[in-house]
């Protein structure tokens, strides 16, 4: 069809739509479509009479109630502010403006433009007072809650929304058997809105989770479209792990409400409980355009930044969420961990200290300001935080599996060990097992290992990973026949399970035969398309195996063309390019960089590229920026080191050295700097001085040793180089 074929067609399919109806009559058909619950055909009617008449106030009214019935109350709010300009009365329009408002997150706003305006219709006046005071409880102003719920109340005393809302602040505040009791005296167990809220707290304030479950149920047979109900449902089978379940409740809620913002929230939630990250910020792009201040789809958005180790991005998000509700834990906790993954921990225990202070502080706030005192080297007030978080939270074995890591962490290994059986013992999930394999390896108790996994295997039938990590223990004991049979169980749980499918290829290469190691990764690789690990194992297979140069820059480029978005395979095509193409090296950084901005690891490779291909200044300028962002971090000030030494500013290079020692005072790269740089001053007493203590801080790391060899000998003292040399090979023989 021609473009003029086309547009004809659309014009006549317009005049088809319209008919010979008036604006009047369209808007009279849509408003009877509208009553009938024939929500497709009422916006149909009332977009035909927009087109007929653009200036219809009334149709512009309608069409924005129709819009927030469906589910989409962004469009809704456009189309009731067009309304507002074409003079529709105020009582006509807010109150479900209001409520849209609401479904999108944006209590703020509506509390500034609408929170002290007062209607003269008294069912108009309740119904805004009434999300005026949802809007407050939102924002944890109880007292301002409880003023507009009594004002809605006042104007209409046997108001079912605003005794809805009275209920939900009794709840709020702990007292569910008053909210209970409030719903009983509403006397309205048929309306769906009843059953929802009635369900939430027998849910999460009484802990029923039956009795609950039938309120939903009664919800949704008064109301088939109620989301509330649907997605209250899907929570409560989330939380109990049927998950199957629960996706198949939802294309329930997808049917009756596509496009409400629940349903995409969820929908969100399900691609990011399977990994799929791209999905997920998709949809929650998609989302906090319409509503830019939601705080749990900034949650969702900064938790899928965070797993993809976007740091700044996700600390981004989790500060909008805690900004926009303070109140929420879940976006304050995360961003306590963002802030543990830079290596902040003042920060993360700043953010948390509202939580661990206040009224009602949690075990998993208390264990995560255990991990950060014990980051930030205080292992006294480490021990307080994991010792509170075990009194306030005995059952949460989470809470229990990361105090007993933080002993092993600070060198009591015999009570964590202790504590790790007890907990995984106790804990029908796998996360205190899979921290005992842990804890038997790093002490080689081989035999205690093979025990453990057995009990994890008891726990995950279903899952390849006791397997798995009963091969690579087996390995451990050079066992290959039976590792090879752990390894082929793991891929009998999930065939295309890759830490199985590398370690069988290991084996196979080290047994000369590198096409069944690489049939192995071509076979995952037809499954996935998309798997980098697998491109980049396929990769690394032709490295060690003789291929050409080209045929492993392919298999890299490769990689990096089907996942732009994630950072391993850029960076691992940037560092085989930086050990012979510095300028090649660069562009593959700077096409990183641009795919990936402020991504911690493509700066630091971006950098990295420019020092090499003698961009000094640009090197600089990366890494001061990333020393920046990262303020604590001394590896990052020992980058900015090394880019002042290119740039012949010696001094500046102390300086840069000297704060990364301020963080880090044992840090060795930044000592081993300071060595080489009074060596080509001719300063190797200097040198040795800065040796000596670093010997203090390791004295078992054969690092310092040889460098004092190197020194020793340009100073020709032969004896005292060959002493500190064999001292180095005694520890590591290379």
């Amino acid at each position: 069809m021609t473009r003029f074929a086309l547009a004809a067609f659309v014009a006549a399919a317009a005049l088809v739509a319209c008919g010979g109806k008036s604006e009047a009559e369209l808007t009279a058909s849509g408003k009877e479509l509208l009553a009938k619950d024939d929500l497709p055909g009422a916006i149909i009617q009332f977009k035909n009479a927009i087109q007929k008449q653009p200036k219809s106030a009334q149709a512009r009214l309608m069409l924005g109630i129709a819009l927030f019935e469906s589910g989409d109350p962004v469009s809704a709010v456009v189309e009731f502010g067009k309304a507002q300009e074409l003079q529709v009365p105020d009582e006509q329009v807010l109150p479900t403006l209001a409520r849209a408002m609401l479904l999108m997150g944006d209590e703020k706003k509506l509390l500034a433009q609408w929170g002290t305006t007062r209607l003269k219709d008294a069912e108009a006046a309740a119904d805004l007072a009434t999300s005026i005071a949802s809007a407050h409880l939102r924002r944890s102003d109880k007292d301002s809650a409880r003023q507009s719920i009594a004002s809605a109340l006042q104007l209409l005393p046997v108001y079912l929304p605003a005794t809805l809302v009275k209920a939900r602040l009794l709840a709020a505040e702990g007292d569910f058997d008053g909210a209970l009791a409030l719903l009983d005296q509403a006397k309205a167990p048929g309306d769906a809105r009843d059953g929802v809220l009635r369900g939430e707290v027998l849910w999460h304030g009484k802990k029923d989770t039956a009795a609950a479950l039938e309120s939903f149920k009664r919800a949704l047979a008064a109301n088939p479209k109620a989301v509330g109900a649907h997605t209250s449902i899907i929570a409560m089978l989330i939380e109990q792990n049927k998950i199957d379940e629960s996706k198949a409740h939802f294309d329930r809620l997808k049917k009756a409400a596509p496009n409400h913002p629940d349903t995409l929230f969820f929908e969100a939630q399900f691609a990011y409980a399977s990994q799929d990250y791209k999905t997920t910020r998709e949809i929650t792009d998609r989302l906090l355009m319409a509503m830019p201040e939601h705080p749990r789809v900034l949650e969702l958005a900064g938790a899928t930044d965070y797993r993809q180790k976007r740091y700044i991005e996700a600390e981004g998000y989790f500060a909008r969420a805690l900004k926009s509700a303070p109140s929420l834990l879940v976006p304050r906790q995360l961003l306590a961990q963002t802030y543990l993954r830079t290596n902040q921990p003042a920060k993360a225990v700043e953010i948390l200290l509202p939580v661990v202070e206040g009224k009602s502080p949690d075990g998993t706030s208390l264990a995560l300001v255990g991990e950060a005192w014990l980051q930030a080297g205080d292992t006294q007030k480490s021990d307080a935080a994991f010792a509170r978080a075990s009194q306030l939270a005995p059952n949460d074995h989470r809470v229990r599996t990361a105090a007993a890591m933080a002993q092993m962490t600070q060198g009591r290994s015999a009570g964590a060990v202790a504590q790790l059986e007890l907990i995984a013992a106790e804990d029908k999930g796998p996360r205190a097992d899979i921290a005992l394999i842990s804890a038997r390896l790093k002490h080689n108790d081989i035999a205690g290992a093979l025990q453990a996994i057995d009990g994890l295997e008891k726990k995950t039938p279903e899952r390849p990973i006791a397997h798995y990590l009963r091969g690579r223990v087996l390995l451990l004991k050079r066992d290959i026949p039976g590792a090879t049979q752990a390894f082929e169980a793991a891929l009998g749980k999930d065939p295309n399970y890759f830490p199985a499918v590398a370690s069988l290829a290991e084996i196979e290469l080290n047994a000369g035969k590198p096409e069944a190691a690489r049939m192995r990764f071509k076979a995952l690789i037809k499954a996935q398309p998309k798997h980098y690990q697998a491109m980049l194992a396929l990769a690394d297979v032709g490295m060690r195996t003789g291929a050409t140069r080209e045929e492993v820059l392919t298999q890299l480029r490769s990689a990096v063309k089907a996942n732009a978005s994630e950072p391993m395979p850029h960076l691992v095509l940037i560092g085989q390019l930086l050990t012979y193409d510095a300028k090649a090296a660069l562009n593959a950084a700077r096409e990183a960089s641009a795919a990936l901005p402020n991504n911690f690891e493509i700066m630091e490779a971006l950098g990295r590229s420019q020092l090499a291909a003698e961009n000094a200044e640009q090197a600089l300028s990366t890494f001061t920026k990333l020393a920046a962002l990262q303020p604590t971090s001394p590896h990052y000030q020992v980058r900015v080191a090394e880019a002042l030494l290119a740039n012949k500013d010696a001094d500046g290079a102390r300086r840069a050295l000297r704060r990364a020692l301020q963080i880090k005072p044992d840090l060795i790269s930044a000592k081993r700097t300071l060595v080489s740089m009074a060596m080509n001053e001719k300063r190797p007493q200097d040198a040795l001085v800065i040796v000596r203590e670093m010997q203090k801080h390791s004295p078992e790391d054969p690092v310092v040793h040889t460098l004092e060899g190197d020194v020793q000998a340009s100073l020709k003292n032969w004896d005292a180089a060959t002493a500190a040399y064999r001292t180095a090979m005694a520890m590591h023989k290379t």
